[in-house]
């Protein structure tokens, strides 16, 4: 069962901002690795249908990566106002 942000110590809420930073760094090099295999396609194959239906793979991790970035943006906000309860 997961557990709210409110309930995790701070050094699990540091431990999960690591994690999502590195699914954003992972999440955002495989949109990289999508997007210039597109472009490498198009220009060697040129513009078929297989290589528009694989265009649409990079725009689908989109949401996700929004998502993982307000996630980031919660975590953050609750080590602040953690520091700042402790001063």
């Amino acid at each position: 069962m997961k557990k709210a942000l409110s309930e995790l110590t701070i050094e699990e809420l540091k431990s999960k901002q690591k994690a999502v930073k590195l699914s954003i760094s992972l999440l955002v090099g495989m949109m990289i690795v999508l997007v210039a295999s597109l472009i490498a396609l198009i220009a060697l194959k040129g513009a078929r249908a297989v290589v528009i239906a694989l265009s649409v793979m990079p725009i689908t991790f989109l949401p996700i990566l929004i998502a993982t970035k307000k996630s980031l943006k919660d975590i953050a906000t609750e080590i602040e106002l953690r520091q700042q309860a402790r001063v």
